[in-house]
């Protein structure tokens, strides 16, 4: 029969089995967008594990390099700066040209879509894999087969 101490070895694996695919799902995109300059970035991107099962914290990290790759901006960009270049001339295309700066950044989604969907995908698996072992806890202490400790059989 399980226990609550089984349900948390299953929510602490599959946490790192999670944690684990992003830095896969993100050094894929690096390489497949070839955001690959130094391989810094790449090299930089790593995930953790803390906390235990009922107050878990996954930490990604990478350089902020990264962030401004995925934005497809550089230094001295600042969010308040999108739609106008409020004295970032570079961002200007004819001040681009006159300056012959070349062509514009362009966003190289390599982070923002993939995280953010699947934290939603993680958030959602991670309760109904929870909700589910305690449906089934309170249906056995209502029926009275229930066990201390015991969320499955």
């Amino acid at each position: 029969m399980a226990t609550i101490d089984d349900l948390g070895r299953q929510l602490d694996k599959w946490d790192r089995e999670w944690a684990d695919m992003m830095v896969t799902i993100w050094h894929e995109k690096l390489t497949a967008l070839r955001v690959m300059h130094t391989g810094r970035l790449y090299r930089s991107v790593s995930g953790r594990l803390s906390g235990d099962a009922a107050d878990r914290h996954i930490v990604h990290t990478f350089m902020l390099y990264g962030i401004y790759q995925d934005m497809g901006v550089g230094s001295g960009y600042k969010m308040s700066n999108r739609g106008g270049t409020l004295g970032l001339e570079f961002l200007d295309r004819d001040y681009r040209r006159e300056h012959r700066m070349g062509r514009q950044r362009k966003p190289r989604r390599w982070f923002s879509k993939k995280y953010y969907a699947s934290v939603k995908v993680m958030a959602e698996t991670r309760t109904r894999m929870t909700a589910e072992e305690a449906a089934i806890l309170v249906a056995r202490i209502i029926d009275g087969s229930g066990v201390k400790d015991t969320v499955y059989g």
